[in-house]
């Protein structure tokens, strides 16, 4: 079983290492051209992200006292471009410090709780103003019945709007209720291998927001990539997208809230995302401190083995009554098992390609 902190408090050594920190150089160099008085340079922008992520989590988050403020999407925070979200957000907490009159925002001061909320809701609105990130457009399917009104009322609570129509213009999302067989959710554990770092994986929990993504050991999670999808035309989705959304107070990833119809029809179209081995050239890279492995001659070809007898059914050889396998805490969720798996013996069964191809 994987193991993580599965929350989206911080971790500082991240924000200091220096890979992240050559990301922040475009932000910076933007930063100094366009606000010079701010003198932001990769550690302060770096603080300044760190600790407003983490104000978010222990204020804004699940447990938070100001829920009624929704979090700035965690995906944002990834947005390394010269005058994009990071680039947005610094300069938006610069005003605002020099309209309080403010030397330094202390993210944890609880005097100061209030106004640095404002400040993080100014953030979210100016994302909105520079057109970087839009709330959610959400029509609730009529199938949805009683739940209808709660799910609408959710929905604004979040700052998302409602469309009356499924192809209105601008819808992002459509909500469904749970098929007969209810919420696809077996209680497992399942992530998502986002990016390979070396001897980390970057993943994604199924059901947990994208501000709980977190870097695991490369062996506890695989190597098969699974990195988020775009969608053309509206995510369709279960109504647990939107009560998740408001348990954890910031909008879920939609992948992990897909109905077996879409999953369905993404296949059929040839749409739907398979794992991905990593490309031959990501080796594992050794972690500071660590030794790099010796290089090992390569093993010779094992000699030719004789033909096997065919193997006993399943049920003369382990036993009527032998227990299934438990699921691993791989890769796949459980509600696009059938899809997937439907989909890999497709391709497993289809002809090799010609050679040259």
């Amino acid at each position: 079983m994987a193991e993580g902190k599965k929350n989206g408090t911080v971790v500082p050594s991240e924000y200091e290492d220096q890979a992240y920190l050559a990301k922040l150089d475009p932000v910076v160099e933007a930063l100094s051209r366009e606000v010079p008085d701010a003198r932001y340079d990769r550690r302060t922008l770096a603080h300044t992200i760190m600790g407003l992520r983490q104000f978010m989590e222990e204020v804004m988050g699940k447990n938070g006292a100001a829920k009624g403020s929704v979090k700035i999407p965690a995906k944002l925070f990834d947005d390394f471009r010269p005058q994009g979200a990071l680039f947005a957000i610094a300069q938006r907490l610069h005003a605002a410090k020099k309209a309080r009159d403010i030397r330094r925002i202390d993210w944890a001061a609880a005097n100061m709780r209030r106004q640095v909320l404002e400040m993080v809701n100014m953030c979210r609105k100016e994302l909105e103003k520079r057109d970087i990130w839009k709330p959610p457009c959400v029509h609730i399917h009529e199938s949805c019945g009683e739940q209808a009104a709660k799910l609408k009322e959710t929905v604004t609570k979040l700052g998302g709007s409602l469309a009356d129509a499924e192809d209105a213009p601008g819808v992002t999302h459509i909500v469904y209720p749970f098929g007969p067989k209810g919420d696809p959710d077996d209680g497992q554990e399942y992530m998502r291998v986002l990016e390979l770092r070396g001897a980390l994986a970057h993943i994604h929990w199924w059901y947990l927001p994208d501000s709980y993504d977190e870097l695991i050991p490369r062996t506890q999670a695989g190597d098969k990539l699974e990195p988020d999808k775009s969608m053309t035309g509206p995510w369709r989705v279960y109504v647990r997208w939107v009560s998740d959304s408001e348990k954890y107070n910031e909008w879920m990833n939609p992948i992990d809230y897909e109905t077996e119809e879409s999953l369905e029809a993404q296949e059929a179209a040839g749409t739907l995302p398979m794992p991905i081995a990593p490309p031959p050239s990501l080796q594992m890279v050794p972690l500071p401190g660590q030794r790099p492995a010796p290089l090992q001659p390569p093993r010779p070809a094992p000699p030719p083995q004789p033909a096997q007898p065919p193997a006993p059914a399943a049920g003369a050889a382990a036993g009527k009554d032998a227990a299934p396998a438990a699921p691993a805490a791989g890769v796949t969720s459980p509600k696009a098992a059938g899809a997937k798996a439907a989909a890999a013996a497709a391709a497993a069964a289809a002809p090799p390609p010609k050679a040259g191809a």
